[in-house]
């Protein structure tokens, strides 16, 4: 397929400025980093939402909080490293602005000034100045985050079919062994069409056709999961495609199931192998 998306599209300043706002600051859940990145309070991870950066922390009361990692005195970073273990409270390198783990503020260097001189105003409030905070729900071991107080619950945002492909693949707990990093310097469309376009996957990538991954050498038959019905079987058998899900994920259930096959008779997931976890698929969503 030949596109016509004209190139100015990557380049032009307003467009990307829109889609700062209308898509990464906009009523979605945007992906920040893993629940075992910060398993124990105090673990934190530093990420991206669009331009904006952010702090994801494991709170004392165990919730999973996300913050802008600005400070609120003069926008430097609160958070150099890219995450640690253990903090106690996150403090600006540049004025000593204190804030908790949730992102509140509660210490200002020489609030009261020194020797009689300066200090804030007398009506300064704390709880009045801070960075901007994020809402919060994960899903399978992944930290989602929204800007918006108006987006749906992430079950919801996902949807049936995207929520079928996760949980058939994070079924086990998940343990971060190493990490690569690789920086790209270009519009971020890019690279978002890139992981969807199997057409050079199937060329370049071996991988892909070593284990016949791409959709010409795919194998699999339609209607199975892991010896429960899904899809047309599952309703033909009186199993709702979540109920297939469920069961599929339950201890002892294999892990490794035939390709199942959606209403256009299109394969569209792979089974991962070995033997499902006990751990549970359902996510658990928090707002704050």
């Amino acid at each position: 397929m030949v596109s016509g998306a004209p190139y100015w599209v990557y380049q032009d300043e307003a467009t990307y400025r829109l889609e700062q706002k209308m898509i990464f600051e906009g009523p979605v859940w945007n992906y920040l980093c893993l629940e075992a990145d910060v398993t124990k309070p105090g673990d934190y991870r530093t990420t991206f939402v669009g331009e904006m950066p952010v702090i994801v922390v494991r709170g004392e009361d165990g919730e999973i909080y996300a913050f802008e990692n600005r400070c609120a005195h003069r926008g430097a970073l609160i958070a150099l490293d890219d995450g640690g273990r253990n903090a106690k409270d996150f403090q600006c390198v540049y004025h000593a602005w204190t804030y908790d783990l949730k992102g509140n503020l509660k210490g200002v260097a020489f609030e009261e000034g020194s020797n009689g001189q300066g200090g804030m105003p007398r009506d300064f409030r704390k709880e009045q100045h801070g960075p901007g905070k994020l809402y919060t729900a994960t899903l399978c071991g992944l930290v989602f985050a929204s800007l918006s107080d108006n987006v749906p619950p992430i079950e919801d945002y996902l949807g049936e079919a995207i929520l079928a492909r996760i949980e058939r693949v994070l079924c086990k707990p998940i343990r971060v062994i190493g990490r690569y990093t690789q920086a790209l310097p270009n519009n971020w469309k890019l690279y978002e069409e890139n992981v969807k376009d199997t057409y050079h996957a199937s060329l370049l990538h071996l991988f892909f056709g070593t284990f016949r991954l791409p959709p010409l050498t795919q194998g699999g038959g339609g209607g199975q999961l892991g010896g429960v019905g899904c899809g047309p079987a599952a309703a033909a058998k009186g199993r709702s495609a979540a109920e297939a899900r469920r069961a599929s994920c339950r201890p002892g259930s294999p892990a490794r199931w035939p390709f199942a096959r959606g209403g256009t008779g299109r394969p569209y997931w792979a089974g991962t192998g070995g033997s499902a976890g006990a751990a549970g698929c359902a996510g658990a969503a928090g707002r704050r």
